[in-house]
C-alpha cells in the first residue's frame, strides 16, 4: 500500500527530545516575544512624544504665574525701599519741645541754620519783636540739618554757634536741653537760659571760678546792645531767701549778669538783669 502524503498541519516531533532542545526552543520562543513587546512599547513612546505638546497649557500658566509672582514681590521690595527712604527725613524733625520748667506767658518757635549770624539774627529778631511788657516769653531755637529736617538747639552747640567759651563744667553737667526766654522789663527785652543740671551744684561752682571771664563769654547774650565794661567783682544778692551772684553793668537800665543755683529742682539760671532774676524765683517757688 502506497505511504499517503504527509498531513501539513502535522508537525513533526524530534525524534529524541532533550533538556538541551527544550531550552534552545524556550529562549527561541520568549525571546521573541519580549523583544515584540520592548518594540511595541518604544514605538508607542515615540508616537505619543511626537503627539504631546512641548509643555501643557496648565503647566505655562503655572509658570507665568510664577514669574509675575516673583516681578510682583521686586516691585513691592522697591517700593517698600523707596517709602522708607522717603519717610525717614522727616523723622528728624522733633515737633514738640520738652515740657517748660517754668511758667511762660509766651512761647516763639523759631528754626535756623547752624551759623552764627543765623542765630544772633534771631534773638535780636524775637527780642524786638511787640510784646507787652512783663511777658516773660519762651524762645524755642530749633537747627535745621542736611536731613532737611531740625533739631532742638543744645547747650553746647548754643555756645560753639556764638563762639564764645562756655564755662568748663556746665555743658557736661547739662541734664536736658536748656530753655531760653526773653523777660521784657521796665528797660527792655532781656535774655537767659535756665536749664536742669546732673549736679547743679559743681555747674555753679564751675560759672564762679569763670567769673573774671564772663563779661567776655556772654557779649551775645545783649542782644547786639553796646553794654558797658566794669572791672567791679560780682556781689551776692538775696532774694526771698535765695542768694544768686549778680554783676551790674549799667544801673540806670538794669543790665547786669547775674546766674542761680536753684538745689530745689537742680536749676540754672542765667539772666542780664536783676529784674529778670527775680522774676525767675518768684516762677521756681510757684512751680514747686
Amino acid at each position: 500500500m502506497a505511504d499517503s502524503p504527509p498531513d501539513p498541519q502535522f508537525k513533526k516531533e524530534p525524534g529524541l527530545r532533550t533538556m538541551r532542545s527544550d531550552v534552545s526552543e524556550f529562549l527561541k520562543t520568549s525571546k521573541a516575544s519580549q523583544l515584540s513587546v520592548l518594540i511595541q512599547e518604544a514605538k508607542r513612546e515615540t508616537s505619543d512624544r511626537g503627539e504631546r505638546p512641548m509643555g501643557s497649557p496648565r503647566r505655562l500658566a503655572g509658570a507665568l504665574l510664577a514669574f509675575l509672582g516673583v516681578l510682583a514681590a521686586l516691585a513691592g521690595l522697591l517700593v517698600y525701599y523707596w517709602t522708607a527712604q522717603q519717610t525717614a527725613l522727616p523723622v528728624v524733625q522733633e515737633n514738640a519741645p520738652p515740657a517748660p520748667l517754668i511758667f511762660f506767658s509766651a512761647t516763639t518757635d523759631v528754626t535756623i541754620a547752624a551759623h552764627r549770624t543765623d542765630l544772633v539774627g534771631a534773638l535780636q529778631n524775637v527780642s524786638q519783636a511787640d510784646a507787652p511788657a512783663g511777658t516773660l516769653e519762651r524762645l524755642v531755637i530749633r537747627v535745621r540739618n542736611d536731613a532737611g529736617g531740625s533739631s532742638f538747639l543744645s547747650l553746647g552747640d548754643f555756645f560753639r554757634m556764638l563762639e564764645v567759651a562756655s564755662p568748663p563744667g556746665i555743658i557736661e553737667n547739662a541734664a536736658a536741653l536748656p530753655q531760653f526766654f526773653i523777660q521784657r522789663g521796665r528797660f527792655g527785652p532781656r535774655f537767659g537760659i535756665i536749664f536742669e543740671a546732673h549736679n547743679a551744684a559743681r555747674a555753679f561752682e564751675a560759672m564762679f571760678s569763670r567769673e573774671s571771664s564772663l563779661q567776655r563769654d556772654l557779649e551775645p547774650f545783649f542782644l547786639g546792645r553796646a553794654v558797658p565794661t566794669t572791672l567791679q567783682p560780682f556781689g551776692d544778692i538775696t532774694y526771698k531767701n535765695v542768694s544768686f551772684r549778680y554783676l551790674t553793668l549799667d544801673r540806670g537800665d538794669d543790665t547786669g549778669i547775674g546766674y542761680l543755683y536753684f538745689p530745689a529742682r537742680s536749676r540754672i539760671i542765667i539772666a542780664t538783669s536783676e529784674e529778670s532774676m527775680r522774676i525767675i524765683i518768684d516762677r521756681l517757688f510757684e512751680t514747686r
